[in-house]
């Protein structure tokens, strides 16, 4: 994706040939809904875990907006493809791509969908060898302020047969002397993107 003043055009990846596409879409409308879906998401801490139900459908229906405004038109792509990655651009980095809600359900049930932070890095991703094995998950919820935490993480784990470092353990020294030559890592925590000042982003 490239955001060109309040237009987003979009550059398929696919078969070893690119497509660019511009989309009907204004960007300041996608600025809203993410900053609406946010505010959702910042308001999970005050929310005792048995009512994190009444959160699901607005979420869900703002998944379903921003699916609309940035996938729906790339139908023609998503039926023939088994995995997404995408290279977001400006707003774009806030959005859950893997949550969005085509209107059945959410995209990573359907689709393995994983990120870039730009197209070069995804070259250098393909071409360079891999190295390492296994996987870690990291899991931590700020006692308790992010719900499923440790469930995600130890889910995790179990389903890659890898292992799981979690809460209190999760130091800085501990988490990177669990992730030394593994191929793959999973955080499940907080995190925030500066889009203004990207070294100051973080987990």
């Amino acid at each position: 994706y490239f955001a060109v003043r309040d237009r987003l055009l979009v550059f398929v990846v696919r078969d070893g040939c690119v497509e660019a596409r511009w989309l009907d879409t204004n960007l300041g409308a996608i600025r809203r809904l993410a900053e609406r879906l946010h505010q959702h998401m910042r308001s999970v801490h005050l929310f005792p875990a048995a009512r994190i139900s009444d959160l699901i459908q607005p979420v869900n229906r703002l998944l379903h907006q921003l699916y609309a405004a940035v996938l729906a038109p790339l139908q023609d792509v998503l039926e023939s493809a088994a995995r997404l990655i995408v290279a977001p651009h400006d707003v774009l980095h806030y959005l859950p791509f893997h949550a969005m809600h085509d209107g059945r359900g959410y995209l990573v049930e359907r689709w393995m969908v994983s990120y870039v932070p730009n197209a070069t890095l995804l070259h250098i991703g393909r071409t360079r060898p891999t190295s390492g094995s296994g996987l870690t998950a990291i899991g931590f919820s700020g006692d308790g302020a992010l719900p499923y935490t440790i469930a995600e993480a130890n889910s995790v784990a179990q389903a890659t047969g890898g292992i799981a470092v979690l809460e209190a353990d999760a130091t800085r020294a501990r988490s990177a002397d669990a992730i030394r030559n593994r191929q793959i890592v999973h955080f499940a925590t907080h995190g925030e993107f500066r889009n203004d000042e990207p070294l100051f982003s973080g987990l």
